[in-house]
């Protein structure tokens, strides 16, 4: 069986060549599993910003594609909708190339999946994130592009105030892109109940298959796994965070301010990632992370994110829309405690009171109170610890996703 992948990111093929690739994400992980089931050749696209030859390593193709044009690197920081336009040729030339019996495309946000309407290969996407609720999402209460552009403004930039004026219409540009995606191509691969949901609505007719995330191999290394730190005076805690507002970086301060300043409660809280946005959340919130202990340690690779998550006492996803973070799965599967916002897929991954705690949306309140009696409680600590390692080790198991795959693949080319 000949599969070809269209990527978001490079996955596994900057593995050990470039500085931060992490291992490729859990598309990386996802390629470790299938390039070692036999009977599959496999081949991955994605677009790369120096690489253009197709390459052969570990029994995988690699079809780098890097678009050598200056206008439309520039556009791409103002618009997303000229991508298709450079990026769907290449795309049909490497079809023709390799000759697959199936190809999967990943991400519905991207522009990928509209080669579903240029070939009569069957095409199933695998879902990210969904855009059109991304969208209703896109910021906090009380900020916009316009606050956003402001605060650039104040800071001497006009040439990003231009950038955030212009993010709304980027975003609206991804959303129309996915209902066009959702359109020409009918089979899809998820992992919660929200993803499966919003399809049907957005693709009616489409089929659903599950296929499990796959999580970085030292996160399913069990020879060492999270355990109580007792005798520390302070609270440790742990988010990963990159890039957009949504991911909740407002409510991380709001949320130190209350355990810090309102409970007196000694607190240092990580940030893993890069959330280029923590400035403006200060101008915003007119209060400074610094304050209240929270630390951002930047982009880290996989086996030092494994350290600081051994290391926390609990680990706290407060985003405001989300399918199935990559980093809750890390961080579950390590046995870290767990508490995360209801929204999204996220109640598909946790189990409220079982294998990790939820809370609302927005209200930082309601996490700082679920923080502290969490934290002041080792025995519901443990359990949600144990019930966590539990859920993981079955869910992220390997050879449960390479038959989820499987029999995906089999299903749709069957049709």
């Amino acid at each position: 069986m000949r599969v070809l992948w269209f990527s978001t990111n490079p996955s596994l093929y900057d593995d050990g060549y470039r500085p931060f690739n992490n291992g490729g994400g859990w598309i990386g992980a996802l390629e470790r599993i299938v390039r070692d089931i036999p009977g599959i050749e496999l081949a991955v696209a994605f677009e790369h910003p120096v690489d253009n030859q197709k390459r052969v390593r570990d029994r995988v193709t690699y079809f780098p594609i890097r678009i050598d044009s200056l206008i439309y690197r520039l556009r791409n920081k103002i618009e997303f909708s000229h991508q298709e336009r450079y990026l769907m040729p290449r795309c049909m030339e490497i079809v023709n190339d390799f000759k697959p019996d199936i190809i999967e495309c990943f991400g519905s946000e991207w522009c990928f999946g509209l080669i579903a309407a240029l070939t009569d290969v069957p095409v199933v996407t695998h879902l990210q994130g969904l855009m059109a609720p991304c969208h209703n999402t896109l910021y906090p209460p009380r900020y916009n592009s316009y606050t956003e552009a402001a605060w650039q403004l104040s800071r001497l930039r006009p040439h990003k105030a231009l950038r955030a004026l212009l993010e709304p219409r980027k975003s609206r540009q991804r959303v129309e892109r996915e209902r066009r995606v959702m359109l020409a191509c009918h089979n899809y691969m998820g992992r919660t109940e929200w993803d499966k949901s919003v399809t049907s609505l957005l693709s009616p007719g489409s089929r659903y298959f599950t296929c499990n995330e796959a999580l970085r191999p030292c996160f399913l290394d069990m020879t060492r796994q999270w355990s109580l730190h007792n005798g520390r005076n302070t609270l440790r805690l742990c988010t990963t965070v990159h890039g957009s507002l949504w991911k909740g970086l407002d409510i991380i301060l709001k949320t130190a301010h209350c355990l810090h300043d309102t409970a007196g409660q000694k607190i240092e809280w990580h940030i893993i990632g890069s959330p280029a946005c923590s400035d403006y959340v200060e101008w915003m919130e007119k209060d400074t992370f610094a304050r209240h202990n929270v630390r951002f340690l930047g982009v880290l690779d996989a086996d030092t994110i494994k350290e600081e998550l051994l290391d926390c006492d609990l680990y706290i996803q407060p985003s405001y829309i989300d399918n199935s973070p990559n980093s809750l799965c890390e961080a579950m599967a390590l046995g870290v405690p767990c508490i995360a916002s209801a929204t999204g897929g996220i109640p598909s991954i946790i189990t409220h009171g079982v294998n990790g705690l939820l809370t609302q949306v927005n209200d930082p309140y309601a996490l700082a109170s679920a923080i502290l009696r969490l934290s002041g409680d080792p025995d519901m600590m443990s359990r949600l610890s144990s019930a966590a390692l539990s859920t993981s080790r079955k869910r992220h198991a390997p050879e449960t996703i390479a038959k989820q795959l499987i029999e995906a693949y089999q299903s749709i080319m069957s049709r």
